[in-house]
């Protein structure tokens, strides 16, 4: 029986620890919550289900003192100490919504869009893989890829993403119980480029072409979210996507 220790609030989180409660041949020792909580970091169906199936919520200080086998992170919004990393003996298993190496860090729905057109990529992807003790830089256990779409707004394609998330996770959840030690993974490959959460521009700017100018506000376009904006002289003004 396999001890797993599972990361992470985001509703799609919530469906994987759904298929993972299913499995009797692993018993998960506590579930750590995203340290946000917004319409799609809502722990409250986390809670649920942990509450349901008698699994601790816990913080993660609390996590790192335990015995178990298997880290499971799904979006988790917090870096993982290095001793954490290191502790369980097959791994943390980390899922990325962005593709690897290309896209590492945050905001990856943002960076792929507005750097679609000027470097003709045009995929976008989720990344499954081993948590290491950089940011985003762990051996790639699978993968799934997706276009992005001339006109897709950070909002759809951010759907179209995170939708195929438990898809990846349960393809590979049978391996990563059934095997003992790390499964087959890697190394990344290709160009690597980090973002941080101040790589973000809410500013567009007007004087650039207009497919700039278009993709900006197309990456910046997700209710709840920081619009984009414009300085006309003095004032600010808000930009909005419109079909007429």
């Amino acid at each position: 029986m396999k001890r797993i220790l599972f990361l992470g609030s985001h509703v799609r989180s919530a469906d994987c620890l759904q298929h993972l409660v299913q499995r009797r041949d692993a018993t998960i020792i506590g579930v750590v919550l995203n340290r946000n909580d917004s319409a799609d970091y809502d722990s409250r169906r986390i809670r649920a289900i942990a509450e349901r199936s008698d699994i601790a919520v816990l913080g993660l200080d609390e996590a790192a003192s335990l015995e178990y086998e298997l880290g499971i992170s799904i979006l988790f919004d917090r870096k993982i100490p290095a001793a954490m990393v290191d502790h369980p003996r097959d791994g943390i298993v980390n899922l990325h919504l962005g593709p690897l190496p290309s896209l590492r860090g945050v905001n990856s729905i943002y960076h792929a869009i507005v750097r679609a057109r000027p470097n003709n990529e045009w995929m976008f992807g989720i990344t499954l893989h081993y948590m290491d003790h950089g940011l985003d830089t762990g051996p790639i256990i699978d993968k799934f890829a997706l276009p992005i779409r001339p006109d897709d707004t950070a909002m759809e394609l951010y759907l179209r993403a995170t939708s195929a998330i438990p898809d990846l996770f349960a393809r590979n959840l049978d391996r990563l119980i059934s095997t003992q030690g790390k499964v087959a993974a890697e190394e990344q490959v290709g160009p690597s480029n980090y973002f941080g959460r101040k790589d973000i521009a809410l500013e567009v700017d007007l004087t650039a072409s207009p497919d700039a100018v278009y993709d900006a506000i197309r990456a910046l376009t997700f209710p709840g979210k920081p619009r984009p904006f414009a300085l006309i002289g003095t004032r600010k003004v808000y930009l909005a996507l419109s079909d007429q």
